[in-house]
């Protein structure tokens, strides 16, 4: 199942920060968090990659069975 969310302001990135940001994140492990209808959560992911810098868009990919 694929899922995209865009959060309020998500296109007000300029491609430029978001190549920055993208350029200073760790290797080993990330922090990916997420709120939807009021409800927050989070996990920690390996592998997280820049898909696109126009719209700004990574993906992260969840083995569910982990």
């Amino acid at each position: 199942m694929n899922q995209q969310f865009a959060p309020p302001g998500a296109s007000d990135i300029h491609s430029d920060a978001f190549k920055a940001v993208m350029r200073n994140v760790a290797g080993a492990v990330s922090i990916i968090t997420a709120s939807h209808a009021g409800e927050r959560a989070g996990l920690t992911a390996t592998s997280l990659t820049a898909l696109a810098a126009e719209p700004p868009t990574v993906i992260v990919c969840i083995n569910r069975g982990a």
